[in-house]
C-alpha cells in the first residue's frame, strides 16, 4: 500500500465576470509534507475580454497567475494550472479564484466543472509503504506493519513507526527501536510515551524455581529480568555474569507477564528487578525473595 492523502474539488460549474470569484476549492488536512495542486478544464466565454486566475491556500495567493483572453464568445479557453505548496502541518482550503477581469463573463467549465486535485506528497526515507494501518494524529502519523493482512489491532505482531512533523522536519521512531514485530496497533501511542503504571511484581518459591509475575503495561513490549544474589548477577542458566558490557540482564521477556528462574538454591536471598522498556524510557520494580 502506498501513502496517499488527497482531495478533489466538487463545486461548479461557475459562471462569473467578477474579480474575487471562487471557481473551485478543496479542503485537506496535511501532515507537514509538500502539497501539489492541479487545476484543469476549460472556460466558455460569452464575449470578448480576459480573466486572470490564481491558486490560493486559504487567503494566501500561491503559484503563478494564469491569463486567458478571447476576442469573442463561444471560443473555449483551456485552463491548466499547477503548483507545489509547502505548508506546515494543519488543515487548509485550496481554491482557484478570478484575480482580475475585463469585459468578459465565462462559464467554468462548459461541461461539468473544473477539475481540482490537491495531493499531499507523503514521503518518508524510512519506507512508508506496505503499511496496513495509518493514523494521522497531527502532528504525529503512525504506521502499522504486519506480516499478516488479517492481523487485529490487539495482536502482538505489529511493528509501529511514528513520524512527528514540525514544518518541513520529519522525525522518525520505531517501536522497540527497530522493525521488530512484537507490538500492538492498539498501543501505538503509548509505545512512544514514557512507561507509567505499577508493575505489581508478585512471586512464588518452589526451589529451585522462582516464579515471578508482573502487570503488562500499555506500550511496553519488552521486560528485562535481573536476578541477583549477594550482589552477583546470574544468567538464565544459573551461571554468574561477570561482565556483559551495559547489557546486564538475566532474561528479556517479550509480550509476556511472567518468568521462572530455575536455578535458585535454598537458604538464600535473591533480589529480582523487572524493568519495562520502550523507546521513550523505562520503569522498574525490585523485590526481595528468600528461599
Amino acid at each position: 500500500m502506498i501513502d496517499l492523502n488527497y482531495t478533489i474539488g466538487n463545486i461548479g460549474p461557475i459562471t462569473t465576470s467578477a474579480t474575487g470569484s471562487t471557481l473551485q476549492s478543496a479542503a485537506i488536512t496535511t501532515s507537514g509534507f509538500p502539497v501539489q495542486i492541479t487545476v484543469t478544464g476549460d472556460a466558455e466565454p460569452s464575449g470578448a475580454g480576459w480573466h486572470r486566475l490564481q491558486i490560493y491556500r486559504d487567503s494566501t495567493a500561491i503559484g503563478e497567475v494564469l491569463h486567458i483572453q478571447t476576442s469573442g464568445g463561444g471560443v473555449n479557453m483551456t485552463i491548466a494550472m499547477s503548483t507545489i505548496d509547502t505548508p506546515v502541518t494543519g488543515g487548509y482550503t485550496y481554491s482557484v479564484k478570478v484575480v482580475g477581469s475585463s469585459g468578459m463573463s465565462a462559464t467554468y467549465s462548459e461541461i461539468g466543472k473544473l477539475s481540482m486535485i490537491v495531493e499531499e506528497k507523503v514521503i518518508s526515507s524510512y519506507n512508508s509503504i506496505n503499511w496496513l494501518r495509518r493514523d494521522i494524529s497531527i502532528p504525529n502519523v503512525y504506521y502499522g506493519y504486519n506480516s499478516s493482512m488479517t492481523a487485529s489491532d490487539s495482536d502482538t505482531t505489529w511493528s509501529i513507526k511514528k513520524i512527528a512533523t514540525s514544518g518541513s522536519v520529519e522525525t522518525v521512531k520505531l517501536t522497540n527501536g527497530s522493525y521488530l514485530y512484537n507490538s500492538t496497533w492498539a498501543n501505538r501511542v503509548a509505545s512512544f510515551v514514557q512507561p507509567t503504571g505499577a508493575l505489581g511484581v508478585t512471586w512464588s518459591v518452589s526451589v529451585p524455581s522462582l516464579s515471578i509475575s508482573w502487570n503488562q503495561l500499555a506500550g511496553v513490549d519488552r521486560y528485562q529480568v535481573v536476578v541477583r544474589e549477594s550482589g552477583k548477577l546470574y544468567s538464565d542458566l544459573g551461571s554468574e555474569i561477570y561482565n556483559n558490557g551495559s547489557y546486564q540482564v538475566t532474561k528479556e521477556v517479550v509480550n509476556n507477564d511472567n518468568y521462572t528462574y530455575t536455578k535458585a538454591s535454598s537458604g538464600l536471598t535473591y533480589s529480582v528487578t523487572i524493568t519495562g522498556v520502550n523507546v521513550a524510557g523505562t520503569t522498574a520494580s525490585t523485590v526481595t525473595i528468600t528461599t
